[in-house]
């Protein structure tokens, strides 16, 4: 058995299936069925979510017959080919966040999330000077980056079909982070007001 697909085996094995991650997969996201090529694509026979390609600001979806390569290659996997659906991937987010027993004990939480070496970087996740916890990805036709607030117990993910859209994206993390510091303080005021019931 190939070395990714045993890397991919142990993902679905301890990260996807003990949080109930039913979207994870590897390589092209979505399993579309495009029109044949030449023929435009129109809202009936699109399937989402493809990757695009940019050229001459005109974006075009990049189906996986249509013969180039939809993904990265194999050998990036099975990290650089993952790809969720945004709740999977909230919830994933929130198992970070909550530091989840169910996928690591404390201890190794701490290493996974504390800076190494210089600071800059824990496994897996960029260190901004305030601590946020930072990751993004591309395979150079999507884009997804998220944000990870372990002292706010917040979370963050903005994604994209269309990789030329890393500087938005990266402009729009932080005003997702806002929403969901936002989106946590009216939980907490909700649970007060509750319990003062």
């Amino acid at each position: 058995m190939p070395f990714v697909v045993v890397l991919q085996n142990l993902i679905m094995k301890h990260i996807a299936a003990p949080l109930g991650l039913l979207s994870i997969g590897f390589g092209p996201a979505g399993i579309p069925v495009p029109p044949p090529l030449g023929e435009p694509v129109t809202a009936e026979n699109a399937k989402q979510p493809v990757g695009h390609i940019r050229a001459d600001s005109v974006l075009t979806p990049l189906y996986p017959n249509w013969g180039a390569m939809p993904d990265n290659p194999v050998a990036l996997g099975p990290a650089g080919r993952a790809h969720i659906d945004l709740d999977d991937l909230l919830t994933y987010l929130m198992a970070h966040a909550s530091q989840s027993p169910a996928l690591l004990p404390p201890k190794q939480w701490a290493v996974l999330h504390s800076p190494v070496g210089d600071g800059e970087f824990a496994l897996g996740w960029a260190v901004s000077p305030s601590g946020l916890l930072l990751h993004s990805g591309s395979n150079t036709l999507n884009f997804a980056e998220v944000a990870l607030d372990l002292k706010r117990g917040a979370v963050a993910a903005v994604v994209s079909n269309d990789a030329s859209s890393q500087g938005t994206i990266d402009d729009t993390i932080a005003s997702a982070l806002q929403a969901a510091y936002a989106a946590r303080a009216l939980a907490d005021n909700a649970a007060i007001a509750a319990g003062s019931n």
